[in-house]
This record gives structure tokens, C-alpha cells and sequence, in this order.
């Protein structure tokens, strides 16, 4: 069984079919795609997988499990992490604290022992601090460790906030536009940092992108799934979809046309 299977699924806000008969199929370690025009249903198709929306019709399957059993702090428990179009750090907390927020986020100790300082509470916060700086390193950002997250330069921001994602040791990480508002200098560095990423995680972690810049895209996905007024428009690897006739109208060739 895929670790992540989409089939027939819809939904629905009132008379508007915001995804409409989606199927997906991901498997563990894979990475893909998803691209299309602005409205298309991409970020309504994560915030359905992370339990945020709830499906109207079709089904949603994640390493066996039905999602829609599930409260999103529970499917993230399960294995799922996510960063969002708008950053989303603790800006006055350091980068080494973000990190282990991710690291932390299912304490094995309770509020009592919390509250008192007991000796395990204590060992779990200084393997939580050990473990932040691991997770910082491995990411390149171990010299910004003790900077508030909220000065930081945006490029250094977007990667603490992957950093942290990853921190929770996810099976799938979904990724909400990572080069939004990037120049493209940063841009460059990122499709490198999540290229990194994904070849060197412990749990075989697959990942799903959406991203508008599709040089992003192109560069780090073999398959790629496009999205068109919530229906799947087309799939396939990244020369079928942009020699693809319906891709151009619909989208690549709009984005040309703003750019040009």
C-alpha cells in the first residue's frame, strides 16, 4: 500500500468544489510536484491531508489509516508535517527554541514533573536542546542558533521553518510554496537545502511541493501533478508537463504572459 493514498476526493463550501475528484498516490521516500494557476485547489488538497478542511466525498489514506478519523494534531502525530504560504516561526523565540518546539511536540513527561524540574524533565529539555542544535547543523544554521527567528533574513527563515518540520521526524512533509517572496539567488540555494533535505532524512520521508516557481519544480521532482479550477489537469515528469498543450493554456503560458 502507497503511504499516501487520495482517491475520489472532493470538497465542497457551499455550491463551490474547491478539489474535485483528486486521486493521489504517493510512496514512501517519493517526491512530486504541484503546480497550477492561483484558486486551483493545492493548498485546499494539504489543508484536507493535515485535517484542517474536512473532505465532502473520496477518501483520504495515510500509511493505512483513514485521516478523516482524525484531529489535525493527532494526524500530526501520525507523521505528517507542513509549512504554510506565510511563515509561520515564533518570531521572539531563537532559532535553536523554534526547533525544538518541532522536536518537542509530544513531551514524554507530564506538567507536574514540568513544573517541579523533576531530573526526567530535565534530561528530556537538555536532549531536546542537544537535539535542536543536531537538527540545526544537519541544515547549515547552527551559527544562527541563538538569533531571535524574527531577524533573521527571509531566505534563513523560510529554512528554520523546514528545519523545524522536519525536526518531528515526519514520513511526509508538505511544503506550501518554500519560495515564496525569494530572489533568485535563494531560490537556487533552496532547491539545493531541500534537495539535501530528502536525500538525507532518517525515515525514508517523502515529500509533496507546491511551489509557482516552477524552476523549483522542475529541478526537484520527477513527477509532478497539475491542478486546474480543483481538478487534476494533468501528470507526469517535468518535459511532459511543459510541452503539455493543456499545461500552457491553463497555466504555463499565463505566467508568461504576467512575466513577459
Amino acid at each position: 500500500m502507497s503511504l499516501l493514498e487520495i482517491r475520489d476526493l472532493t470538497i465542497q463550501f457551499g455550491g463551490l468544489k474547491a478539489v474535485s475528484d483528486v486521486n493521489l498516490s504517493l510512496e514512501a521516500g517519493q517526491m512530486i510536484g504541484l503546480i497550477g494557476p492561483n484558486g486551483a485547489g493545492k493548498t485546499t488538497l494539504f489543508n484536507a491531508i493535515t485535517g484542517v478542511v474536512p473532505k465532502t466525498t473520496g477518501s483520504l489514506l495515510f500509511d493505512g489509516k483513514d485521516l478523516s478519523h482524525y484531529k489535525p494534531n493527532q494526524i500530526a502525530h501520525l507523521g505528517i508535517s507542513r509549512t504554510f504560504q506565510n511563515i509561520r516561526l515564533f518570531s521572539k523565540m531563537t532559532a535553536e527554541e523554534n526547533v525544538a518546539i518541532g522536536i518537542n511536540s509530544v513531551a514524554d513527561y507530564g506538567i507536574i514533573s514540568a513544573f517541579l524540574g523533576l531530573p526526567n524533565a530535565r534530561r528530556k529539555d537538555r536532549e531536546t536542546k542537544e537535539k535542536a542544535q543536531e537538527y540545526l547543523d544537519r541544515v547549515n544554521l547552527l551559527p544562527y542558533k541563538d538569533a531571535m527567528a524574527g531577524s533573521l533574513p527571509y531566505g534563513i527563515q523560510r529554512k528554520l521553518e523546514i528545519a523545524r518540520a522536519i525536526a518531528t521526524r515526519p514520513k511526509l512533509l508538505l511544503l506550501d510554496e518554500p519560495a515564496a517572496g525569494m530572489n533568485n539567488e535563494e531560490t537556487l540555494e533552496l532547491i539545493t537545502f531541500i534537495r539535501e533535505i530528502h536525500q538525507n532524512n532518517e525515515t525514508n520521508m517523502a515529500i509533496i511541493l507546491i511551489e509557482h516557481h516552477l524552476e523549483v519544480v522542475m529541478n526537484l521532482c520527477s513527477d509532478i501533478m497539475v491542478l486546474n479550477l480543483g481538478s487534476v489537469l494533468t501528470t507526469g515528469d517535468p518535459a511532459k508537463i511543459q510541452n503539455d498543450p493543456a499545461v500552457i493554456k491553463a497555466y504555463i503560458g499565463e505566467r508568461r504572459k504576467r512575466n513577459g
